[in-house]
């Protein structure tokens, strides 16, 4: 074997170990945007958390921050997602839909006011009867409706059941102030969803 022979050898195997490094580096590149696309997925399915803030689920406020000072007093609610401090909305998981209620403090059961941002109280806005959205205001009872069933939560005593077939109150979210601004102090403090979930 003469030495001219040597350097093509060499060189293919170069070639070979630089096709495997860079088959390598493609995968390790395309599993890293992979696990960073799940992250975000998973942040968006997270409950909500401590430091969360609060936007407005739909119509022209869609996504604009949730400020105490531009809920009406005494209702009605609205309905709202979590939102990491990054900017991630917490929309991936429909049980992560919240409503917010600015009430009279005054009206507010004592043992509901450590959950509450001075007036405003914030529930799971999914009832716990078959998991629709607690979604309009019966305004002559004060009272939280779901159009699905008929189910009625008051919110001043933390929402629990008056009417209807729901068998427990909604799952209270405790909130703090930032500001105006409403913000997530700790996780959902009760069962969140219903008999299905």
């Amino acid at each position: 074997m003469s030495g001219h022979e040597i350097p093509p050898v060499s060189g293919r195997r170069q070639i070979v170990g630089l096709l495997i490094r860079g088959l390598a580096f493609w995968g390790w590149l395309v599993g890293s945007r992979r696990r960073s696309g799940m992250a975000a997925e998973d942040a968006a399915g997270q409950q909500p958390q401590a430091g969360d803030g609060l936007v407005y689920f739909a119509g022209p406020r869609k996504n604009a921050p949730v400020l105490r000072s531009e809920l009406p007093l005494g209702g009605p609610q609205h309905l709202v997602w979590p939102v990491a401090p990054d900017g991630t909305v917490r929309s991936a998981n429909r049980l992560n839909q919240l409503l917010v209620i600015r009430l009279d403090s005054a009206a507010i059961a004592e043992s509901m006011r450590p959950f509450a941002a001075e007036d405003v109280l914030c529930f799971s806005a999914i009832c716990t009867h078959e998991c629709c959205p607690v979604n309009m205001w019966k305004a002559e009872n004060r009272t939280l409706y779901c159009s699905c069933h008929g189910s009625e939560y008051d919110p001043a005593t933390g929402a629990t059941v008056v009417a209807g077939p729901a068998p427990r109150r909604l799952a209270v979210v405790p909130l703090q102030l930032d500001g105006d601004r409403l913000v997530v102090a700790g996780p959902p403090v009760g069962r969140v969803g219903c008999r299905k979930v």
